[in-house]
């Protein structure tokens, strides 16, 4: 996983734009008063014992999955992107467990912001 910016304020964004929606524009206003950077992280996984649909490759489903990743990511910042025009935005798709990929992240940032699930 490539590092978040050293600095930056970090944002976890999973599966559901409801219960990350929140979290994202807390985010981005914590680093807008800060004057830092946000890092936007999504974690997804391959399943291990996914059935592949006979028209792909076992390659061509993982990328597919890592471009639904990267779709869903873009679609859960950008409205409240929009609000927050100042902040330089990173985001970061990678694939693993969303714990690690989330502490991972975190490790070099000054604030973590996690959706509550429910």
């Amino acid at each position: 996983m490539k590092p978040p910016l050293v600095g930056s304020v970090v944002v976890a964004v999973g599966d559901t734009a409801e219960t990350g929606a929140g979290a994202v524009r807390f985010a981005l206003r914590e680093a807008e008063a800060r004057g830092s950077a946000l890092t936007a992280v999504r974690a997804w996984r391959v399943p291990s014992q996914e059935p592949v649909d006979h028209m792909l490759i076992a390659d061509d489903a993982t990328r597919l999955r890592g471009e639904r990743a990267s779709a869903a990511l873009g679609d859960a910042l950008r409205q409240a992107v929009r609000d927050h025009p100042r902040v330089d935005v990173h985001r970061h798709v990678v694939e693993g467990p969303a714990h690690r990929v989330r502490l991972e992240a975190a490790a070099q940032c000054p604030v973590a912001v996690v959706p509550h699930p429910g």
